[in-house]
């Protein structure tokens, strides 16, 4: 840590309020899956048209958030952080009282804007903070509070489905995502609490572009970084690829697990709990070693080594505990991919963080739009376990494009970042 870094306690407090945000940014597209049978009867679609509501809300993150990023390298993190999490909270109310199917997918249209508009400053935010000596275990909290949605958040709001109506779900996610918003726009004072990252030389971290290139030249030099770097391309081909199996999967694993076991909605919220407390194990453990040896491996072959327990979890009537037990060990090896991968993409291009999260925020959540419309055409016409065949092809061409094409920068120098030098970030050394 150099001698002009915050002290701990303070990067601790922003450390606590990224991950209190990250808590709540998943449960607008995770919440779904318990409750797709219950939407279904209400609106009296079908499981499909249900799942599709996965699709509505990744749709605008994939195709803003390449636009949305870079506004957080030009006016900072804040103004996405604070505007996006409100809009979220928003949308999550409307969902509460949408009457129709078509409102419910608009609400769910601007969802995945608020998603679009936070997501990546809040990654960008944890590598402007913390050195990448330190950033593994950084974002093994960060990751953790975002897996806490799937222990807590998840199973909570598939209790209150079971007992009252799927609707008091979006209203939890609506008030957990609004007092984000309200702490973040109290305590998230930048200035105050963080200096430059490794990689930003500016006086101001929250601002490192603006004050040196115009907004189209700050859009120009951020784009150029991320599509000319070899490594960065590589990580978002990743995340689409992996997305694309994973959500196919976990899109309609709850209506798989109601329908085999013959469950009602309720019983589900202990395997989605125990499910997140595997990739919050996951991540901790893999954001310590990683810091250690090295994330890349980790973000390569965790993927692949969920694979067995994802095949016996879609093949086998092995009855309902086991199924549990082999859900909560698929996602071990996934939460040590999340951090790993957190941690390489916050240095892929660090003149342009928010940019490059930006592009594989979208990257991530195309895979997340198309994995659910196809989930949903295998599951009518070949049935529910056939889905997790994506998923490993997915899983396979994610590892193959880390492990062949994707090169972990430890640490990088100081220095200031403008447009020609965030355009030297480029090209990776032969």
């Amino acid at each position: 840590m150099t001698a002009d870094s915050p002290p701990d306690a303070r990067r601790g407090v922003l450390l606590a309020v990224l991950a209190g945000c990250s808590f709540v940014f998943p449960m607008s597209i995770f919440i779904l899956s318990p409750l797709l049978v219950d939407v279904s009867r209400e609106f009296q679609v079908s499981i499909a048209q249900a799942g599709a509501l996965v699709t509505f809300t990744a749709l605008p993150s994939a195709l803003l958030a390449v636009l949305i990023g870079p506004l957080s390298d030009y006016l900072g993190r804040r103004p996405l952080l604070v505007g996006g999490t409100s809009l979220l909270a928003l949308a999550s109310f409307a969902a509460t009282v949408a009457p129709t199917y078509e409102l419910m997918v608009a609400s769910r249209i601007l969802s995945g804007l608020g998603a679009a508009a936070m997501g990546p400053s809040i990654f960008a935010a944890v590598g402007d903070l913390f050195p990448y000596a330190e950033r593994g275990k950084a974002y093994g909290w960060t990751v953790g509070a975002n897996t806490l949605a799937s222990i807590m958040g998840i199973p909570m709001a598939t209790l209150l489905a079971a007992a009252f109506s799927w609707r008091w779900s979006f209203a939890m996610v609506g008030i957990a995502t609004g007092v984000a918003a309200i702490v973040l726009a109290w305590l998230y004072r930048p200035a105050a609490l963080a200096t430059p990252s490794e990689a930003a030389g500016s006086a101001d971290p929250d601002q490192p572009i603006r004050s040196r290139a115009t907004l189209i030249q700050s859009y120009r030099a951020g784009y150029r970084a991320v599509l000319q770097t070899r490594s960065a391309l590589a990580v978002c081909g990743s995340s689409f690829s992996m997305s694309v199996g994973l959500m196919a999967f976990e899109t309609y694993l709850g209506a798989l697990l109601i329908n085999r076991y013959h469950i009602g909605t309720g019983e589900l919220a202990p395997i989605f709990g125990l499910a997140g407390l595997g990739t919050l194990i996951g991540a901790q453990i893999g954001g310590r070693l990683g810091d250690r040896v090295g994330h890349k491996p980790f973000m390569s072959l965790s993927v692949v080594a969920s694979l067995p327990f994802l095949l016996v979890l879609a093949y086998s009537n092995v009855g309902l505990a086991v199924a549990a037990a082999l859900n909560f060990f698929r996602n071990i090896p996934m939460g040590m991919r999340f951090t790993a991968a957190s941690a390489i993409i916050s240095e892929v291009v660090p003149g342009a963080r928010a940019t490059m999260q930006a592009i594989n925020q979208s990257s991530f959540n195309s895979g997340v739009m198309l994995g659910s419309f196809l989930g949903g055409i295998i599951v009518e016409q070949y049935g529910y376990n056939h889905v997790a065949l994506l998923t490993v092809v997915g899983a396979l061409t994610s590892a193959s494009l880390v492990a062949r094409f994707v090169v972990e920068h430890r640490g990088t120098v100081p220095q200031p970042v403008g447009e020609e030098q965030a355009s030297l970030l480029l090209t990776e050394p032969a």
